[in-house]
C-alpha cells in the first residue's frame, strides 16, 4: 500500500532558499507552534516515524505531528507544548516523553522569514525536507484490488507534505512562548463534577507549578484498607515531569486552573500508585504498521478515575477500550476490588489502627505495614518499630 510520503530533491529546496533568511534563535523553554495560514497548533501524538536519505530523494514519516484546531482543547492538551532546546545553532523539540531527534535522528533547524518560520529537517548536504501543514480530504478508492484508505480530518490537518516553494504559507509557523499571564498559558480542564468541585487525571512530559487558586494536585501514595490514598503537593511545589497526578479543581475551565511549566527539574516521586499514558493514536487510514500507538485498558489491574455512591472512586471501566492520552489510572494487583475509595494522606497517617506484630520479632527489626521487614527507615511512610507505629514523612 502506498502513503503520501515527505519527499523533497536538494533543487526542489533552492526556492525556499532564494528568499532572504536567517536562524531564528529561541531561548530555552516551553512554546506552542501555530500555522500561519489557518492557525492550528501542532501537536505531537505519536514517537514513531523516521527521516532518511532514500536513493536520490529524502524519505520521511512526519505523521506523528499533527496540527489541531481549538475544539482540541488545546490550552489544556499537554500534545501541544513543546520544550526547545539548542544543539548547535539547530533545536531539539521535546514533548510527550520523546522528541523530534528520537523519531527522525535529527534535530529541527528554524529559519526566520517575514512569513513566518519555517521548520526544516536537515537529512544531510543533500537536502532538507520542509515541515508543512495540509489538509487531506480525499475518499476511498481502490488501486490494483487494493483499498487505499481516504481520510477526512474535520478538525485537523497532517504534518509532513513538503512545499517548495516560500509562497506556500503552510510552510510557516509562529513560536509563542509559554505564559500564564498571556492567552497562550496551560491549564486543566477537568470534566468530572461531583459536590461543587471538579476532578480529572493528568499526565504530562513537563514538570509545572499550580498558578490558580482552588486547584489541589495529588499522587496516590499507596492503597490502604481498601482505598486510594491522596496526597497532596504543597503551594508553590514543583510537580515532577513525567508524574501521573489527580487534580481537584472550583471551576471546569482551564483559564481558571492554570499551571506553569518548569525548567527545573525535581527528583521523582518516591512513592505513587498513579501510572499515565501519552499516546491513543491509530492512524489506519495513514499507516497500519507505523502509526498505532495505544494502550489496551486492562480491568484486573487498572482502575480509572470515577464516581460510586456519589463519592470519588476509582472504579472498573465497562466501556473502555485504550486509555485516553494525557491521563493516569490506578495501578492495582489482580483480584482488586472493582471499586477503591479514596482517603486523604493525613487520615491515613493519624487514623491508623489495628496494626499487629509479632512481637518476637518486633525488637529485632524494623517492618513496614504490609509485614515486609527493611534494614531502615528510608523512604516517607508508616513502620512499626518494635510493636509501635512510626511516621516518617
Amino acid at each position: 500500500m502506498k502513503y503520501n510520503r515527505l519527499l523533497i530533491a536538494s533543487m526542489a529546496f533552492l526556492p525556499l532558499m532564494a528568499f532572504g533568511q536567517t536562524k531564528l534563535s529561541l531561548d530555552e523553554g516551553y512554546y506552542r507552534v501555530q500555522n500561519v495560514t489557518n492557525n492550528r497548533y501542532l501537536a505531537l501524538l505519536d514517537n514513531k516515524g523516521y527521516a532518511r536519505r532514500n536513493g536520490s530523494s529524502i524519505d520521511a514519516d512526519l505523521y506523528a505531528l499533527r496540527s489541531l484546531n481549538d475544539t482540541n482543547k488545546i490550552m489544556s492538551n499537554p500534545a501541544t507544548i513543546v520544550h526547545l532546546t539548542k544543539s548547535g545553532s539547530d533545536y531539539i523539540c521535546s514533548a510527550q516523553g520523546t522528541s523530534t531527534k528520537d523519531i527522525t535522528s535529527y534535530a529541527f533547524t528554524l529559519v526566520k522569514y517575514a512569513k513566518g518560520t519555517a521548520i526544516t529537517v536537515n537529512v544531510s548536504s543533500y537536502g532538507k525536507a520542509i515541515l508543512t501543514e495540509y489538509d487531506y480530504q480525499t475518499p476511498d478508492k481502490i488501486v490494483d484490488g487494493e483499498r487505499i484508505w481516504g481520510v477526512t480530518l474535520p478538525d485537523s490537518g497532517l504534518v509532513g507534505q513538503t512545499g517548495t516553494t516560500a509562497g506556500n504559507n503552510r510552510i510557516f509557523w509562529n513560536f509563542t512562548k509559554i505564559d500564564a499571564s498571556t492567552s497562550n498559558y496551560v491549564g486543566f480542564a477537568p470534566t468530572l463534577s461531583l459536590d461543587g468541585k471538579y476532578y480529572d487525571t493528568f499526565y504530562a512530559e513537563f514538570p509545572f507549578k499550580v498558578v490558580s487558586d482552588g486547584v489541589t494536585v495529588y499522587s496516590v501514595y499507596t492503597i490502604y484498607d481498601g482505598k486510594a490514598v491522596l496526597k497532596p503537593f504543597a503551594a508553590g511545589d514543583i510537580v515532577p515531569g513525567g508524574t501521573s497526578v489527580l487534580v481537584e479543581c472550583s471551576s471546569s475551565k482551564d483559564s481558571s486552573n492554570k499551571i506553569a511549566p518548569q525548567l527545573t527539574k525535581v527528583s521523582a516521586l518516591a512513592q505513587n500508585q498513579l501510572k499515565g499514558v501519552y499516546f491513543n493514536y491509530y492512524c489506519d487510514k495513514i499507516s497500519t504498521k507505523v502509526h498505532d500507538n495505544r494502550t489496551k485498558y486492562d480491568a484486573s489491574t487498572m482502575r480509572v478515575l470515577g464516581v460510586s455512591d456519589g463519592k470519588l472512586a476509582f472504579v472498573k471501566a465497562s466501556d473502555l477500550t485504550y486509555l485516553p492520552a494525557n491521563k493516569a489510572y490506578l495501578s492495582v494487583p489482580a483480584g482488586t476490588a472493582d471499586v477503591l475509595g479514596v482517603m486523604s494522606y493525613n487520615d491515613y497517617v493519624t487514623g491508623i489502627k489495628d496494626v499487629t506484630v509479632d512481637k518476637k520479632t518486633a525488637a529485632s527489626g524494623i517492618y513496614t505495614l504490609d509485614g515486609k521487614k527493611v534494614n531502615k527507615i528510608s523512604k516517607r511512610g508508616v513502620y512499626v518499630v518494635e510493636g509501635k507505629k512510626v511516621v516518617k514523612k
